[in-house]
């Protein structure tokens, strides 16, 4: 009798069930397409896991396991087992060293605290600039001990908190500039200001040198009493150089005088 071969196209095989050799039978059993290379998905070798094979015979979660602990079995760590901040009894700890029930108490309070702080911000406040004030020198001899004694751990909270707050205060500079900045350059003291950092840079690009303060300045002008040595009249007085800087003057507070603006405007870069 002659043997039949499979029925599948391409088949050479003895038929063994169906019209189909031992492959292609177990291929429809199990479901798996008749033509093309089946795909095999590898599983965890672990029993009972179904997970997808990720490295080492295991899926991710037993292999990480396997990498930690080298067991493949969930370790569960013991509870942190110590004395409570608050009450001193051995539980387990919840948080900042208290306990559940403790730490639970602390959060009531922390908001009561701060209803009472929103409540009576202004004493508060007010509380703390007199005790500033009663203590100032303790205060600040207490604040220079520490910078002094523990210098790399106040410059790096230094840094710490520049680079936490460093793009809201740089957007509540420009605020601060846009609003505040042309207030200041018209005010009487921007002017004085820009007056006497010109002169300075001025005195420095000639060579000349020399400069001077605005206490220096304030002092002057309580001495000329607002009275023009020129005309001797009561008037606005401006800053003038006696030796100007163009003829070789310093700008220190001994080569400046005070005239009026029209006494200033004819002496120009005159000597006398």
């Amino acid at each position: 009798m002659a043997k039949q071969l499979c029925s599948v196209e391409g088949c050479g095989r003895d038929s063994r069930a169906k019209g189909m050799c031992k492959l292609h039978y177990e291929r429809v059993h199990k479901g798996i397409p008749l033509t093309g290379r089946p795909k095999i998905i590898k599983r965890c070798s672990v029993e009972g896991c179904k997970n997808p094979f990720h490295s080492k015979g295991f899926c991710a979660v037993h292999y990480a396991r396997w990498v930690k602990h080298g067991s493949t079995e969930e370790i569960i760590p013991p509870p942190r087992e110590r004395e409570c901040k608050s009450c001193g009894r051995v539980l387990q700890v919840c948080a900042y060293g208290l306990c559940k029930k403790c730490y639970s108490l602390a959060r009531v309070g922390l908001g009561r605290r701060k209803e009472e702080y929103e409540k009576n911000k202004g004493e508060s406040s007010a509380s703390c600039k007199q005790y500033y004030q009663e203590h100032k020198d303790e205060i600040k001899k207490r604040v220079r001990d520490r910078r002094k004694n523990n210098l790399e751990l106040v410059k790096a909270e230094e840094r710490k908190k520049y680079h936490k707050f460093k793009h809201i205060t740089k957007e509540k500079r420009k605020e601060y500039f846009a609003e505040y900045h042309p207030k200041y350059k018209h005010s009487k003291r921007g002017l004085e200001t820009a007056k006497r950092s010109n002169h300075k840079r001025r005195a420095r690009i000639i060579g000349n040198g020399g400069s001077y303060t605005k206490e220096e300045l304030a002092l002057l002008r309580e001495a000329f009493r607002g009275i023009c040595p020129l005309c001797e009249k009561k008037a606005k007085l401006t800053i003038d150089h006696i030796v100007p800087l163009s003829k070789g003057g310093t700008n220190d507070i001994e080569n400046i005088q005070l005239l009026c603006l029209s006494c200033n405007i004819k002496k120009s870069n005159r000597l006398e």
